[in-house]
């Protein structure tokens, strides 16, 4: 069995061998982002139902919004997970930090809903119990509702002595 530490070890062991061919050019780093977005959009809006091809998605991102025959909710949901992405990427890059707006953004910007009354929940916190039932039929369920604030709270300070501990370069930092 693969533990946690063996798999660190092969990332960095990848990343050793990527460094030694020397500094990526910022094209490439471009080019790599980008199919990282249009993988992440494409997989992710298909997990959830959606219907565009990786074509169409790749259509969408770049501004070109020429998909026929498809649902505007499909396409609208599209722009957003890409702008979340891009978001997502400039907090991974240490250009904008993450915290509880910047969380409730995300969701507004992922979630499309037609319908208003759950439109109002969008880019809010949860205020019903839910849960995951997979295709065995096993029941993953969630925080209750009053309790995901402060578990929230606690996960961004949390992530925040964290990156501090890397910035500082501190021997008990966690892998990135």
């Amino acid at each position: 069995m693969t533990t946690i530490t063996d798999k660190l070890a092969q990332i960095n062991a990848i990343r050793a061998q990527i460094e030694a061919h020397g500094k990526l050019t910022d094209e490439i780093l471009r080019r790599i982002e980008y199919r990282f977005r249009l993988e992440c959009n494409y997989y992710s809006n298909r997990q959830e139902g959606g219907t565009l091809t990786r074509q169409e998605t790749r259509t969408v991102m770049i501004g070109s919004i020429t998909v026929s025959g498809k649902p505007l909710k499909d396409i609208r949901e599209m722009q957003g997970h890409d702008k979340a992405m891009s978001d997502i990427l400039r907090i991974g890059r240490g250009e904008a930090n993450l915290f509880e707006k910047r969380i409730m953004e995300i969701h507004r910007a992922i979630i499309v809903e037609d319908d208003p009354e759950k439109q109002a929940q969008v880019g809010r916190w949860k205020t019903d119990f839910n849960e995951i039932i997979t295709p065995k039929g096993e029941k993953f369920g969630f925080l209750p509702p009053d309790e995901v604030p402060e578990a929230i709270h606690k996960l961004l300070d949390w992530l925040k002595a964290e990156l501090e501990k890397n910035t500082r370069n501190n021997k008990n930092a966690l892998h990135p």
